[in-house]
């Protein structure tokens, strides 16, 4: 058993049909070859199907007290799906109707069985060759089939928490001497497009790859971050007010956060070529205008979310204390809200090229996260990060009839990930109580937060 996880379970469906060769339907012929004879019976045509299960799924979690039930944990489960398209068709097949051969002599009344099992790994075998891999195989819990969840938690942490500064001041003010700099790099990227409409380069050769990549970095990290502060304090001026108030309210009481880490769709196609692997051997240009079309697709969809419910607690927004209309809490809260305190994460955001490591690491959320203990006093009841993610391999085959309507049909098999990841730490997402001083341990337990 994995750590985290009570029980394991798992299932099986098996397909509606049996056994694995199956008939999908029945060609009849004209009794006295002319186009004018009856039907008569000529021959079946039968299917063999691979895989033995239309659909297996294997689940870890663990047993809570309910209903209701008033806390979550660990959750993790694997499906793999053989066609599921098919899953309610008589004998699993597909665009079920009469066909009739060009000539009027021959005619097929059924529908379209699964293309052969390697039609979704043309490559070679893989993840998706269920009949190799066997149940055995798939259902263990261990897979190559779940998906990393590398850093989300502190991810997770960082988008969830209460945010009580809604401008970088102290980060902008650092950073504002590069602003003639960004000036000068911008004044000489117009200079080059001029060139390039007609002017002369200079001998030094300004179309360098080093001078793109520093307009770049320009765009990205000067210009972009500049007016982005600078709609932030416009909207932290406009609406001081209301963000004031709103924190005060949220101060020292727990508040929950859902937020959309990542979406993301990619679609690839893997193969193509003509063929009718779908009913092989029956379909050509006697049937069909020209020979049948199929393609392979590869569709992921990667889900990711987090939510979290947290408490902050700062004195200048404690509404209970008779300071709290002060002339100094009135300053403290402004320069919070504006970003303007000398703290961890402001420190580590104006230093230069602090940016790169972010890029490259999660160094950033690690700061962050101490920030949020020593300045904000921000703890978690709790956290959970939720990933889902979905392979698909659709094989889309087109028939081009030149009695019947065009049939296109598409046939699939799917790998199906989903998890539930509990962060383990009031003060962050992966960290242990071992790993807790005994100010965190207490303040938690005051809170009653720990789980452990």
């Amino acid at each position: 058993m994995l750590p985290g996880f009570a029980r394991t379970r798992r299932r099986t469906l098996d397909r509606l049909y049996t056994p694995e060769t199956v008939v999908t339907g029945i060609f009849q012929k004209r009794h006295n070859g002319l186009a004018t004879g009856n039907w008569v019976f000529d021959f079946v045509n039968p299917a063999f199907y691979g895989t033995k299960f239309r659909e297996a799924q294997i689940t870890m979690d663990s047993v809570h007290l309910g209903p209701p039930y008033t806390e979550g944990g660990n959750f993790l489960s694997r499906r793999y799906a053989d066609n599921p398209r098919t899953k309610f068709s008589p004998r699993g097949v597909m665009g079920i109707g009469t066909y009739t051969r060009a000539d009027q002599l021959q005619r097929y009344i059924g529908g379209f069985a699964p293309p052969p099992p390697e039609r979704f790994h043309p490559a070679g075998p893989d993840r998706f060759a269920f009949e190799a891999l066997g149940l055995e195989n798939l259902l263990t819990e261990v897979s190559v089939d779940k998906p990393s969840m590398g850093t989300w938690g502190d991810k997770a942490w960082s988008r969830t928490k209460p945010k009580l500064e809604k401008a970088s001041g102290f980060v902008f003010g650092r950073e504002s001497r590069d602003i003639p700099k960004m000036l000068m790099t911008s004044a000489a990227a117009f200079g080059w497009k001029f060139k390039s409409m007609g002017g002369r380069f200079s001998s030094t050769g300004v179309m360098t790859p080093h001078y793109v990549a520093d307009q770049f970095l320009n765009q990205q990290f000067g210009w972009m971050p500049f007016i982005s502060d600078l709609r932030k304090f416009n909207d932290l001026i406009n609406d001081y007010s209301k963000l004031k108030y709103e924190l005060t309210a949220k101060n020292g009481k727990w508040v929950r956060q859902r937020v959309t880490l990542q979406t993301e769709t990619i679609s690839t196609r893997l193969a193509f070529g003509t063929g009718a692997w779908c009913s092989p051997g029956l379909w050509n240009t006697t049937w069909c205008s020209t020979k049948a079309q199929w393609e392979l697709f590869q569709e992921v969809e990667t889900s990711v979310t987090a939510v979290g419910c947290f408490k902050f607690y700062r004195p200048e927004f404690d509404s209970s204390d008779d300071k709290y209309m002060s002339k100094w809490n009135e300053i403290m809260r402004m320069i919070t809200l504006s970003g303007f305190r000398v703290n961890p994460i402001n420190i580590y955001k104006s230093t230069p090229w602090t940016w790169a490591m972010d890029w490259v690491s999660n160094l950033g959320d690690h700061i962050g996260q101490l920030n949020d203990e020593l300045v904000d006093s921000i703890a978690n009841k709790y956290l959970y990060v939720m990933q889902s993610k979905k392979t698909t391999r659709r094989h889309h085959e087109v028939y081009p009839f030149k009695n019947s309507p065009t049939l296109a049909l598409d046939f699939e098999r799917v790998i199906e990930s989903k998890e539930r990841q509990e962060g383990t730490s009031p003060y962050g997402f992966s960290l242990t109580p071992e790993d807790l001083s005994p100010r965190q341990l207490l303040i938690a337990l005051a809170l009653g937060v720990m789980r452990t």
